[in-house]
């Protein structure tokens, strides 16, 4: 397959002047980002299946691009002076003994073009050695259409799929993100969530959400990586904010999930709790 090459960019904007916080639940747990990898935690950015951007920060980081165009598109908005938000996507590899997640977070996603166009964010790391043992994967999302004073149709829908690679491999090694929706097997350390997909009743404001069911995979003690693909679908002039999770549970700790319930306490994103002083600046690359 031929691959597409990278474009360079600009750096994105120092986070020490921003002020913000994204608190991540899962169940009565909460969890920051943390531990450190010597590999790359990346963010792939792609325009009708086009990769546009590529943001990239230390294992078990966070990434926040600040606002950005596309082609079709424009991502991010002000929330107060000073303070702009795109897309913010936090790891925590190599993980806890309790959990071990990648999520990323779209403050805005608006089309800005004619007609229907897709916009898909790939987030991928790797080197995630916790938890152990038979581990299940399932990730959630939730979505709230015409935000931002966009509008929103019954066209407007989302998708999102996590995977698991036992390989350690990167996101681009096995589901490339030059051709999304391309991903691997079992047989190639790759396991894959249920694609949940959430569509819009055409009203602005309105908030769906979803989790998968679990899928079962072994950790051996060797590292792996933990992935995710997000596709959004928006018409002309609409918009939403978007958020999902990938989880790795130990088998024995994750329970079978009561609907949209966990999708809201995994994914919904509490602004203003934390105040980001200090963060490294992700390079675009």
């Amino acid at each position: 397959m031929q691959r597409v090459p990278i474009p360079q960019g600009r750096r994105t904007r120092g986070l020490t002047r921003r002020l913000a916080a994204i608190v991540l639940l899962a169940g009565s747990v909460l969890f920051f980002a943390g531990g450190s990898a010597k590999a790359d935690f990346k963010l792939y950015v792609f325009d009708d299946g086009v990769l546009t951007n590529t943001f990239s920060v230390a294992s078990g980081g966070t990434i926040d691009t600040g606002e950005f165009n596309t082609t079709h598109f424009h991502i991010g908005r002000t929330l107060a002076p000073g303070v702009d938000l795109g897309i913010v996507a936090q790891s925590n590899s190599p993980g806890t003994p309790a959990r071990a997640f990648i999520n990323q977070l779209t403050y805005l996603a608006f089309n800005t073009g004619s007609g229907v166009h897709t916009l898909t964010v790939a987030a991928s790391d790797v080197g995630f050695t916790q938890p152990a043992g038979t581990l299940v994967l399932r990730n959630a999302v939730n979505v709230t259409w015409g935000e931002g004073g966009s509008g929103t149709s019954t066209a407007d829908n989302l998708s999102f799929t996590s995977y698991v690679n036992t390989l350690n491999k990167q996101f681009d090694s096995d589901v490339d993100p030059t051709a999304p929706g391309q991903v691997g097997n079992a047989a190639s350390g790759n396991f894959a969530s249920t694609t949940l997909t959430l569509n819009a009743n055409g009203l602005v404001g309105t908030t769906g959400s979803a989790n998968s069911p679990d899928v079962n995979f072994s950790n051996s003690g060797l590292p792996y990586s933990i992935s995710d693909m997000l596709t959004l679908t928006l018409n002309a002039g609409d918009g939403a904010e978007v958020n999902g999770v990938s989880n790795v549970f130990p088998r024995a700790f994750a329970t079978p999930a009561p609907g949209g319930l966990v999708a809201l306490a995994t994914c919904v994103p509490l602004i203003g709790v934390v105040t980001w002083l200090r963060r490294r600046r992700p390079t675009m690359l």
